[in-house]
């Protein structure tokens, strides 16, 4: 039942952060410039309140965030998020989704997380499990050690985008109070690789 649920998750998060690759890549100004027919320049400037709605429903139509618990303000272009979620990844999400909106000039993260306290081992079973479930984290490649809530990553993954999406799935364990992402990237030139 367990490894049911933690496929489950590993697969939404692999998925989400994969749509969100592009999403969260885009500008975070708060003046949209566009060129009319000869090439003047009009400038849109954003409302508070079209920004403040455009965040709530970015927060509540995301993938893989229940954002039920977080409050949002705005001032300035400026948006301030509170409450509390499950996870860290929970967290970043809903950050990181307030970014993309246009309009946003910045974000300030008030957001705590409810950490349920659990057993290290325990944690350490079922983030090892979960990364599992991508296909850089064969067991040796990728171990998971965890002390006082905060899960220490080690090994070696292929890319960039394998270390941060061991460190995503990470985050969405409940219990994680935080995550120290020490692994290393293959190093294509020498003989050694990642198994």
């Amino acid at each position: 039942m367990l490894a049911a649920r933690i496929a489950n998750w590993s697969g939404c998060i692999v998925v989400t952060l994969l749509l969100l690759s592009s999403c969260e890549r885009k500008s975070a100004g708060n003046i949209l410039s566009t060129t009319r027919g000869g090439g003047a320049q009009a400038t849109l400037a954003f409302s508070d309140s079209a920004i403040h709605q455009a965040v709530l429903r970015a927060l509540r139509e995301g993938p893989g965030l229940d954002a039920s618990c977080v409050v949002v303000k705005t001032k300035g272009g400026i948006v301030e998020l509170g409450g509390e979620v499950d996870t860290l990844f929970a967290k970043g999400r809903a950050v990181g989704l307030a970014r993309s909106v246009k309009g946003v000039r910045a974000v300030n993260d008030h957001v705590s997380v409810r950490v349920e306290p659990r057993p290290d081992n325990d944690l350490t079973r079922d983030v090892s499990r979960a990364l599992l479930q991508i296909d850089a984290a064969t067991p040796s490649s990728i171990a998971a050690r965890a002390s006082d809530g905060i899960v220490t990553l080690t090994g070696c993954v292929r890319s960039h985008q394998e270390h941060e999406i061991a460190d995503r799935i990470a985050e969405a364990v409940r219990g994680v109070r935080k995550v120290r992402n020490q692994l290393t990237l293959a190093d294509a030139g020498r003989k050694e690789r990642c198994n």
